[in-house]
């Protein structure tokens, strides 16, 4: 079973559950993503009469994106990824092509702004 998780639009969450050859998809509208995503990751699997250890690979959309989106879909993929000890692959919009590991960087669309500059 593989995971799908896209954040990168500045609204819209796409999560998607691969199992064998069945697709079962979830879209959302939030502007709180941080405290949406990971219960609607749980409704999905449980609505699919699975468990979260039945997932073998996560794949998440790494960029390019807004800052505090990308970083939360990134870090769920790699924490999911580290606490059930499997592979993650992280895309960029549009690719197809993933290469699977322990971990994936997010790519932004512009360096963050997280603070005023002191000059």
């Amino acid at each position: 079973m593989t995971l799908f998780i896209d954040t990168t639009d500045n609204d819209l969450v796409k999560i998607t559950l691969l199992v064998k050859d069945k697709k079962f998809s979830k879209q959302w509208r939030t502007r709180r993503l941080s405290e949406t995503l990971m219960p609607q990751i749980s409704a999905l699997i449980e609505k699919n009469k699975k468990k979260i250890s039945d997932l073998k690979k996560i794949i998440v959309v790494r960029g390019p994106g807004f800052f505090s989106r990308v970083r939360t879909g990134v870090a769920t993929a790699n924490a999911l990824a580290y606490g059930l000890n499997i592979r993650v692959a992280g895309v960029e919009v549009g690719q197809k092509e993933k290469k699977f590991s322990r971990l994936v960087l997010p790519f932004y669309q512009k360096p963050p702004n997280i603070t005023k500059s002191k000059r």
